[in-house]
């Protein structure tokens, strides 16, 4: 999933059909961490209709590579339980080289690296 220098939110959206005979009832959405939320239109879906699964990832002061795990509890024989991946790179907003520089007047400048 792209992710902007900034952004506050990322949503992934997980499309599905029903392509069994029988009706599916979606029990429970719940996520590896409280920083992504699920959002479900509807839990139950027909034979045939389809639907979405929204994950609402907040970025928070978050970088670098994100992975967040939702697991979808069915009452589908054989297959109760999918798991959905959401996978993001953020970055950072900016970075500073050199860290310090030290200018003393009539010297000249020196930069001093700081880990």
């Amino acid at each position: 999933m792209p992710v902007e220098a900034g952004q506050e939110q990322a949503v992934g959206v997980y499309a599905f059909t029903n392509t069994g005979n029988e009706p599916v009832t979606i029990l429970d959405i719940h996520s590896n961490c409280g920083c992504t939320v699920p959002e479900l239109e509807k839990k139950t879906y027909e034979p045939g209709e389809s639907g979405e699964i929204k994950a609402i990832f907040t970025l928070g002061d978050r970088t670098g590579p994100q992975r967040k795990v939702l697991t979808v509890n069915t009452d589908m024989p054989g297959r109760p339980i999918t798991r959905l991946v959401l996978e993001a790179n953020i970055p950072k907003l900016m970075t500073i080289t050199p860290r310090i520089l030290i200018c003393e007047q009539g010297s000249p400048v020196r930069i001093k690296r700081s880990m």
